[in-house]
C-alpha cells in the first residue's frame, strides 16, 4: 500500500476513535447534570417542606394560644411556652426536633437554592 493510504485509514481510525471518546464523555456529562439537577430540586423540595412545616407550627401554635386563651387557661399560652411543651412530648417519642427557622436561610444559602 501507499504510504498516503497507509496515513489516510490511520487518520480515519484517530477521527473514529477521538469521536466516540467524545460521544461517550458527552454522554456522560448529560447524565451527571441530570442527576445534579434532580438532586438540587429534590434539596429544593425539601426545604419548602420545611419552610411550609415552619409556617404550620406558627399558625397551629396561634390558633392554640387563642384556644387556651379562650378557655381561660393560664399556662402555656406563650409562643414559646407552646414550642418548648411540644417540642418535649417530641423527645419522650425519641423524634427530637432541633428546628430554627434560620436553618431555612442557611440551607438556601448553602445548596444555591
Amino acid at each position: 500500500m501507499s504510504e498516503s493510504v497507509i496515513t489516510g485509514l490511520f487518520t480515519l481510525f484517530g477521527v473514529l476513535v477521538t469521536a466516540t471518546v467524545a460521544i461517550i464523555s458527552q454522554n456522560q456529562q448529560i447524565k451527571s447534570n441530570e442527576r445534579i439537577l434532580k438532586r438540587k430540586r429534590l434539596v429544593n423540595e425539601m426545604i419548602r417542606n420545611l419552610d411550609a412545616f415552619h409556617h404550620l407550627e406558627e399558625e397551629y401554635i396561634a390558633t392554640l394560644i387563642a384556644y387556651r386563651t379562650q378557655k381561660g387557661d393560664t399556662t402555656f399560652v406563650t409562643h414559646d411556652a407552646i414550642l418548648k411543651e411540644f417540642r418535649k412530648k417530641l423527645r419522650e417519642k425519641d423524634m427530637d426536633l432541633d428546628f430554627s427557622p434560620s436553618y431555612i436561610t442557611y440551607y438556601k444559602k448553602t445548596f444555591d437554592c
